[in-house]
């Protein structure tokens, strides 16, 4: 990037296995330093956004919000009070809403989803077929 300090740091999907309040406190540690401006978690619950800002000022949150997938009433709830923004992350539906989802490579992040499993695959690709637009 080769930039002296970062606008934001999403932390992605809290690790069980680490304190949620080490997580963002390490973030805090290089908002202090001057390396971070913002810190923005990722794919949270309305009551780990209220534990990270408990421990420093949370600038948004980043999750997935589309026509399939709206922000939790509880997380939306809670960035209002907070007053928090959103950041959406697959806003055309990680790729289904954009056109037919045929297969996923064996890298592509998607497989870790499970909407992209085999099962619902073909299932969501069913779902959305109305809405994808249609040739002459």
């Amino acid at each position: 990037m080769n930039a002296a300090t970062n606008s934001a740091t999403y932390p992605h999907f809290p690790d069980p296995q680490v304190p949620w309040e080490d997580t963002v406190g390490a973030v805090a540690d290089l908002v202090q330093a001057g390396l971070v401006r913002h810190l923005g978690p990722s794919n949270v619950t309305a009551a780990q956004l209220r534990r990270a800002h408990a421990v420093h000022p949370v600038a948004a949150v980043q999750t997935q919000w589309s026509l399939w997938q709206p922000v939790e009433p509880e997380l939306h709830a809670a960035v209002r009070e907070l007053g928090v923004g959103i950041v959406a992350w697959g806003p055309l539906g990680s790729g289904f809403l954009a056109g037919k989802v045929d297969g996923l490579a064996e890298d592509d992040f998607r497989r870790n989803l499970s909407r992209f499993d085999e099962a619902n695959l073909k299932a969501d690709n069913d779902r959305y077929a109305a809405s994808r637009p249609t040739s002459a």
